[in-house]
């Protein structure tokens, strides 16, 4: 299909992009055809076909809410700014707003909002703490990594949170961005260095970081 988008033999309609937003991006067509071309990655294209999509007026609703929250609160919940940072609360996690820190821990959207996961990432970050790490938080001012909106073919969406998100860790003075956001984990460490984004610090998940903790 890209292909033929590329060589002008066939053009973008409402059922071509359905089939692109459709695609999972599990990686399965990856695996079955590495065999025949191990030069490309699958993911890529449908991330650019996607992009093309946005580019050309072929949009979701859906998609288009998860952006407007983004632009509004900094989230892909739909939630308020105001309340990013209330799952830490009377944990006594330093701000880096306030002073500088060592390690950065970045919760990501799900976890900062959702509450039937709060108590994992409460645990995450008092275990770092208690560990005697000089760990440190952005509170409310934590914005989404821009991964989602990368995936549904907001190229550029992304890069400004990567922006925002190098600058965040520039100022915090942290060598180490740790997350246990799955989502954000591949954001600050795949797709920011894939597109030319660099954070300048090391990125570990939280069972990497723990690992290496208990080595």
């Amino acid at each position: 299909m890209a292909l033929s988008l590329i060589d002008k033999r066939s053009e973008l309609t409402d059922a071509v992009a359905d089939v692109i937003y459709r695609c999972q991006l599990c990686g399965a067509c990856q695996v079955s055809c590495q065999n025949y071309r191990d030069d490309m990655d699958h993911c890529d294209v449908f991330h650019l076909l996607r992009t093309t999509c946005v580019q050309e007026g072929f949009v979701l609703p859906e998609h288009l809410d998860i952006i407007e929250s983004m632009k509004r609160d900094d989230n892909t919940m739909g939630m308020s700014k105001a309340q990013r940072g209330d799952w830490a609360a009377g944990l006594d996690i330093p701000d880096i707003n306030t002073r500088k820190v060592d390690v950065l821990f970045h919760a990501g959207c799900r976890y900062s909002y959702d509450e039937d996961l709060r108590s994992i990432v409460r645990g995450q970050a008092m275990l770092l703490k208690e560990a005697g790490l000089d760990i440190g938080i952005a509170g409310m001012d934590e914005a989404c990594c821009g991964g989602r909106a990368f995936e549904i073919g907001y190229q550029g969406e992304m890069k400004n949170y990567a922006e925002d998100m190098a600058s965040r860790v520039k100022a915090s003075g942290a060598h180490t961005l740790v997350t246990p956001c799955s989502d954000c984990y591949y954001t600050f460490k795949y797709l920011y260095p894939k597109n030319g984004l660099d954070l300048g610090v090391k990125v570990l998940h939280i069972t990497e970081y723990v690992d290496q903790l208990i080595k």
